[in-house]
């Protein structure tokens, strides 16, 4: 594992420093586009979650004019 690093350091070394950026803004974009869609993922999952607490209310709302019938 070791050589691997040591390899790699070489490498970078290597490289210009255009190449750097390149590589670096090239990671930067990875990570942006990793977090929106984590966002737009969580979105959807609170939206779902909403979605279920409006079905649940609507349920119980029926639920206590049955009962409110009953009386």
């Amino acid at each position: 594992m070791r050589e691997v690093e040591i390899m790699t350091e070489k490498a970078v070394k290597e490289l210009s420093d255009e190449r750097k950026v390149e590589i670096i803004l090239y990671y930067q974009q990875k990570e942006v586009e990793r977090l929106e869609k984590l966002r737009v993922m969580g979105k959807k999952y609170r939206m779902n979650k909403r979605e279920k607490e409006l079905a649940m209310e609507k349920e119980l709302a029926e639920l206590r004019a049955k009962v409110a019938k009953a009386e």
